[in-house]
């Protein structure tokens, strides 16, 4: 019975070498994985969705079938050699078809629900990753940005009045950071597809991968007897457990090698090819442009990859126009009219001109944006921007609110008196108010730490 536990230790020492060497075994516990985080991660939101409005609750229904549905992606990607670009957008269609319906029924953006919608809508559109090459990872992260906004508002919004909303939003936020996390440790340059797979074509959905052959090694040990083991049949289940082995020549052992070939640096022609490979990859992604589009769609106009355009105009005539800049650069758009709210995202070196604007202004990930305000405005939003210019009319300024975080380089400009420093003398005009975006912290003399903002001359 001793020779046959020394046996069995080897064998599993063998099957312990087979698995390190014999191919992606990450790669294979991906859809477990995957369905393993869905029951973590999104059974917990389908739970406190329970609570919420009616149509709230339909978009949930429909951001949980997007997740779903990529499940069934990543189990096929298993059994399946990579598709053509066209049949992987085929491949994703019914993912692509409920966020779309998920975005027919997205509240506007003057309904007391919106901050739940742009929540979800963002976090359904980050199941889009299995669709990008290379760099998922920044696709799923500058997706969520947005997303998170809304959903911190919505946590700070409802934590008191209704806990139970907020913690579906924690959730879904939740969802979205452990979602990144699983691309990388999975899937972290793409979808993994099996090389040796079946083509996608000849993909059969009810069909469940073959179980795999009993080991060797595990009949040869359950055929031995209480009296001994047979030692011709150990040999043989042994050898049966090696022969997938590679053969080292011992010219190739590391000992027996020139000393020049045992450094463990990295060669420089190598490093050099890999500068190369991604500077290449750098290139592709920045050659990459979208098409401008200045459409109004449903009462929400899109002004999106706009290039060195200072002639773009819309005239608002319905006050429940929503205005939405994306990703413009060098470019100015002048609204007429009232309308509901307008949202400036990951725009540079833009302009804005607005008559009247009946909720928010949001400015988020944007860099040197001006915005001039000749009507009334309520409150201007800005996140995570830098060299933001606010020009405010005498109407808005006795009425805006303005909210800030992760910002800097802000700047309102507003009627007021200036007084010349030299002659003391008081003039009406434009005056400039910089907002504070450093914060300092002293301990007083009680031994408590006291924070405040940093005043500007």
């Amino acid at each position: 019975m001793d020779q046959l536990a020394q046996i069995a230790a080897r064998l599993e020492k063998v099957a312990d070498r087979l698995e390190k060497c014999g191919g992606p075994v990450q790669e294979e516990q991906a859809p477990d994985a995957f369905d393993l985080f869905l029951t973590q991660y999104l059974d917990p939101i389908v739970a406190a969705a329970k609570t919420l409005p009616e149509k709230i609750q339909k978009m949930n229904q429909l951001f949980e079938q997007v997740y779903r549905e990529e499940a069934k992606i990543i189990k096929q990607a298993l059994q399946c050699q990579k598709p053509t670009p066209d049949e992987l957008k085929n491949l994703a269609k019914p993912i692509d078809e409920n966020i779309k319906a998920l975005l027919k029924i997205a509240p506007f953006k003057n309904e007391d629900i919106y901050n739940y919608g742009k929540t979800l809508e963002e976090a359904s559109k980050c199941a889009n990753w299995i669709l990008i090459a290379q760099t998922p990872m920044d696709y799923i992260d500058n997706t969520w940005q947005v997303g998170e906004v809304f959903c911190l508002k919505l946590i700070r919004e409802t934590k008191t009045e209704k806990p139970e909303h907020a913690a579906w939003a924690n959730a879904v936020k939740k969802f979205c950071v452990e979602l990144l996390a699983f691309v990388k440790e999975y899937h972290r340059t793409g979808l993994t597809w099996n090389a040796k797979g079946k083509p996608l074509s000849q993909f059969v959905p009810s069909a469940a991968p073959a179980a795999a052959p009993a080991p060797a090694q595990a009949k040869a040990v359950e055929t031995t007897t209480s009296t001994g083991p047979a030692a011709v049949d150990l040999s043989a289940a042994l050898s049966v457990g090696t022969s997938g082995l590679k053969k080292v020549d011992p010219s190739e052992k590391t000992k027996n090698r020139p000393a020049e070939e045992r450094k463990s640096t990295v060669p420089d022609d190598i490093s050099a090819k890999r500068l190369e490979r991604e500077a290449q990859a750098a290139t592709k992604a920045a050659v990459k442009v979208s098409p401008p589009k200045f459409e109004n769609v449903r009462g929400r106009l899109h002004v999106e990859h706009q290039v060195n355009n200072k002639e773009l105009k819309f005239d608002s005539e319905s006050p429940r126009q929503i205005i939405y800049l994306f990703n413009d650069k060098n470019s100015a758009l002048q609204v007429s009219g009232k309308v509901n709210g307008v949202t400036i995202d990951k725009c540079i070196n833009c302009q804005v001109v607005l008559d009247s604007v009946i909720a928010n202004i949001e400015i988020i990930n944007s860099r040197n944006v001006s915005i001039q305000i000749t009507g009334n405005a309520s409150s201007i939003v800005i996140e995570s921007s830098e060299d933001v210019k606010m020009y405010l009319s005498e109407e808005s300024k006795k009425s805006i609110e303005i909210f800030s975080a992760k910002s800097n380089g802000m700047i309102v400009y507003a009627p007021g008196i200036r007084v010349d420093p030299d002659t003391k003398e008081a003039t009406e005009g434009q005056c400039e108010y910089p907002l504070p975006s450093t914060i300092t912290s002293k301990f007083n003399d009680k031994g408590e730490l006291d924070s405040g903002f940093v005043k500007h001359g």
